[in-house]
């Protein structure tokens, strides 16, 4: 993971983003971790995920009890965006069954029909979204494309998530097929989430 790094353990969080929409509510990026992934990564074959990425959740971590503590409660969260489908940016998504979800069809094709050895090589673990996740999913591909207001040199268009220029995807296709970060550019203060 480190260039000239030694060849030994070390821990990488596994993240989301909250972020209160004035109109929208309560929206996440990604969810990271879950009991419902730790679960998951009981059965073979996705148990050699654990094996080689040990997952490090104990009580209070995931999104949802984090949440908890700061007063928001999983049926307050409206809107889940996902940058990509690792298990351990949607390992949570069970937790929010009242959550919409966007992420990219590209990126959804390409995963939701793999399972097992397949799915692994994708670092996918099927079961982890819920079953009626396409119905409840918006796919960045059918939004607005619009031009970045910061670093156009770089990334010169956006996907304008919610339709108000709040939350702009940005693609960054590498570390997944179609992965996307987001660009908050309001305020004093642009924040870039990738």
């Amino acid at each position: 993971a480190r260039q000239g790094g030694k060849f030994r353990s070390i821990r990488f969080p596994a993240s989301f983003v909250l972020i209160e929409h004035p109109t929208r509510g309560v929206i996440l990026f990604d969810t990271g971790y879950s009991k419902h992934a730790v679960y998951a990564m009981r059965r073979f074959p996705y148990q050699l995920y654990a094996a080689i990425t040990p997952v490090h959740l104990t009580d209070g971590e995931s999104a949802m009890e984090q949440l908890e503590v700061l007063g928001v409660r999983a049926e307050d969260v409206r809107t889940v965006i996902l940058s990509h489908f690792h298990v351990d940016h949607i390992g949570g998504c069970l937790d929010f069954p009242h959550a919409d979800f966007i992420c990219s069809r590209l990126e959804y094709e390409d995963v939701k029909d793999r399972s097992g050895f397949s799915a692994l090589r994708h670092t996918y673990i099927p079961g982890l979204l819920p079953t009626d996740f396409a119905s409840r999913t918006t796919f960045i591909e059918d939004l607005q494309v619009v031009r970045t207001p910061i670093f156009p040199e770089i990334f010169p268009d956006a996907i304008d998530l919610l339709g108000d220029g709040s939350i702009l995807g940005i693609r960054l296709a590498g570390h997944s097929s179609h992965q996307f970060g987001i660009l908050l550019p309001q305020g004093e203060r642009p924040y870039f989430f990738i």
